[in-house]
Formats: C-alpha cells, sequence, structure tokens
C-alpha cells in the first residue's frame, strides 16, 4: 500500500486515499497480525479516507479520494414500470441508468 501511495503522489495524485479491498484480502487483513495485535486499525487510517469491502475486485485497489479524479453521470430519474400482473400479485420493475468515469487516469493503483 505504501508503494501504491508513493506511485499516486509521484504521479502528482495527492491524498487522501480510499482503499478498496477484494474479499481475499479483506478476510486476510481481519486475520492478519503482527507481535499478536490485529493490524486492520493501523491500515484503516492509512489511507486517510474510507476502506471497503469491494467483492467484484481481484486484490486491492489504492485510489484518489480527493476530488476532481472521477465523474458520476446519471442518465435518467429513477423509472418504475409495469411488468404484468396476476390474481394476487403486481409485477413492478425500477430502472436507473449511470456512468462512472476517471478522469484523471493516474489516480488508482
Amino acid at each position: 500500500m505504501v508503494d501504491a501511495a508513493e506511485t499516486l503522489r509521484r504521479a502528482g495524485i495527492n491524498g487522501p486515499y480510499a482503499l478498496a479491498l477484494g474479499s481475499n484480502c479483506y478476510a486476510g487483513l481481519a486475520q492478519a497480525a503482527q507481535d499478536g495485535y490485529p493490524i486492520r486499525g493501523r491500515v484503516e487510517h492509512f489511507p486517510e479516507g474510507p476502506m471497503a469491502l469491494t467483492p467484484k475486485i481481484d486484490g486491492a485497489v489504492l485510489l484518489s479520494h480527493g476530488g476532481g479524479d472521477y465523474q458520476l453521470s446519471v442518465g435518467e430519474d429513477l423509472s418504475i414500470g409495469n411488468v404484468g400482473h396476476d390474481q394476487d400479485k403486481v409485477y413492478l420493475y425500477l430502472t436507473e441508468s449511470f456512468a462512472f468515469r476517471m478522469l484523471e487516469r493516474g489516480a488508482a493503483v
């Protein structure tokens, strides 16, 4: 994680940083200890931003949390529609479209 933070700093991306951990990394961190003490508490405060379990990634990602490096675009308002019904139930659906873009290519390691 220290190497990743240094890579971001060299690219001009200063903290705070957020840490996204895949399932295996998150579990390993929860079980890891140094000198008999859990290290998760020390690691949680290192990135100066949130640490989150993100099961859809393999490994871990340190990313900029300072603002301006990413953009969330919402495409349409939340929509609700009727799929159908039977004698006892009405079946509805919800839709929402969005895109998450990385504006600064070097903002994640």
